[in-house]
């Protein structure tokens, strides 16, 4: 057997493992890289270079937000594969959402977080969300607003108040990311926060928290003393 011959088999060998491990061990002990080799078919991170690449939690993130374009760019895949990828990270993103079947309550900003990372840590643009609550203060659902850069424009008290009335939200949660990763505060964030914490009191429908997400985390306007006060 030439030394190419012995390249190919030991290629094709590995390419089972993570099967051969998926079935005997369940898909939870798969590394993120066996995980994408077996979605994406044996060797192809080895042969197009992705290996480091999709094996790293914050890239994916970042990958997450990308073009088709500009995926094939960064990782090496074909645009087939590249195409399967995005097609994953649009599934997480549905199942983040369909998963705030929800009930969940909400008693800290770590609690809100746990339901509005998953939903806009991978949004390619910048997506404001509400996230509303009942009179217990469990999240009954997360409706998105407006897609687009954050500004007073965009987000109207109308359209956040109408989906949270459209819940019966007795209170409420406001919520976007950040696609450049950071998620410190704008002036104009602090500016939106203000005029729809105004409004949710006229309206009677309180804004308990502003979250915003970015990669490496997120910030509370509740925990960071950003939230106006209530109106007298």
């Amino acid at each position: 057997m030439t030394s190419s011959e012995n390249t190919r088999g030991a290629r094709l060998e590995g390419g089972h493992r993570p099967l051969e491990r998926l079935l005997t061990r369940g898909a939870a002990a798969l590394t993120l890289t066996e995980l994408w080799e077996l979605l994406l078919s044996a060797g192809t991170l080895e042969a197009d270079g992705a290996r480091e690449l999709l094996g790293n939690r914050e890239a994916l993130a970042r990958l997450a937000r990308c073009s088709l374009a500009r995926l094939v760019e960064l990782s090496g895949l074909d645009a087939g594969r590249a195409a399967k990828l995005m097609a994953v990270f649009e599934l997480v993103r549905r199942l983040s959402e369909e998963s705030v079947g929800l009930v969940t309550p909400i008693t800290s900003s770590a609690d809100a977080a746990r339901l509005l990372v998953p939903v806009l840590r991978l949004q390619r643009k910048e997506v404001f969300s509400v996230l509303c609550l009942d009179t217990k203060g469990r999240a009954r659902a997360i409706r998105q607003v407006s897609v687009g850069s954050l500004s007073a424009s965009i987000v109207h008290p109308r359209e956040v108040f109408a989906e949270a009335i459209q819940e019966g939200a007795a209170s409420v949660i406001l919520a976007h990311n950040h696609p450049s990763g950071d998620p410190s505060p704008s002036p104009e964030d602090v500016a939106v926060t203000h005029k729809l914490v105004r409004s949710g009191d006229i309206l009677g429908i309180p804004v308990v928290d502003h979250v915003i997400v970015g990669d490496e985390g997120f910030v509370s306007f509740q925990d960071s003393g950003l939230m106006p006060k209530a109106l007298p």
